[in-house]
């Protein structure tokens, strides 16, 4: 079916609706929204397509250096060039709480999410189902590395006089205390996981990740520093990521 003719079915809707909507059945308003929306993801699938054909060529054009890298395909709203077959709340692990995820027929579907910086903070940032992610790469330091370590606590102090003047050596969260630069460190320990209760030796260990007992340490271990640490490794983690892909395909451009 033609882009002409989705458009023509989609006129006829609208002015059936238009002109008896006080005489339509909830079921059959309904109904003609179904078909609308039919349409609709129909129509963003061509473009998701196009867009990533669009993708692969701009990828095997940046090989030639006499080739402009300033195309942008993307509308106002890129809302339109993302297909979403359908909205289902998902438990990852039994018993844990529901997650909305978009429904799609293959990772080609999955929309483009590009990370951010936030420049009043000096920090990257994402959000993810309404979860905001922020921070950077940081340091990850050995035990016997301890003795001189900053930038691994969080600063408790709501009033901290020492963080400007770097006297105090804990982390200050740019977002709490005003003029930080701060970028917090990590122990290597923080990716060791343990399955006994927080206790003096093992604070600074990963807790909780574990699919098998991930809601029941959820639940006993209260305690935001975790958390807070937690978070920080997981962006830590992901900006990793994404600089070992960047370097892989400059290497393989031969950049």
């Amino acid at each position: 079916m033609s882009l002409n003719e989705y458009l023509q079915l989609a006129d006829a809707i609208h002015k059936n609706v238009i002109n008896n909507v006080a005489f339509m059945s909830a079921g059959q308003i309904e109904s003609q929204m179904i078909e609308l929306e039919k349409y609709i993801r129909k129509i963003q699938s061509v473009s998701l397509r196009i867009l990533h054909i669009y993708q692969s060529c701009k990828r095997a054009t940046l090989t030639y250096k006499n080739i402009s890298d300033n195309y942008d395909p993307y509308p106002d709203n890129d809302e339109w060039t993302q297909t979403y077959k359908e909205r289902q709340i998902i438990r990852p692990i039994k018993d844990a709480p529901q997650i909305n995820a978009n429904i799609l027929e293959s990772p080609e579907d999955v929309p483009n999410m590009t990370i951010s910086w936030i420049r009043s903070l000096n920090q990257f940032a994402f959000r993810l189902n309404g979860v905001l992610f922020r921070g950077n790469i940081g340091e990850i330091l050995h035990k016997h590395d301890m003795k001189s370590a900053a930038r691994i606590y969080t600063c408790k102090k709501p009033q901290c006089k020492n963080y400007l003047n770097g006297r105090c050596k804990k982390y200050h969260d740019p977002l709490l205390y005003s003029g930080s630069t701060d970028i917090r460190n990590f122990i290597n320990s923080s990716w060791i996981y343990t399955r006994d209760p927080p206790k003096k030796g093992n604070l600074m260990m990963r807790h909780f990740g574990d699919r098998n007992d991930l809601m029941h340490k959820i639940r006993i271990i209260n305690n935001p520093s975790m958390v807070n640490m937690f978070m920080g490794q997981v962006i830590h983690d992901i900006l990793v990521a994404l600089v070992l892909d960047a370097t892989k395909k400059e290497s393989e451009r031969g950049d």
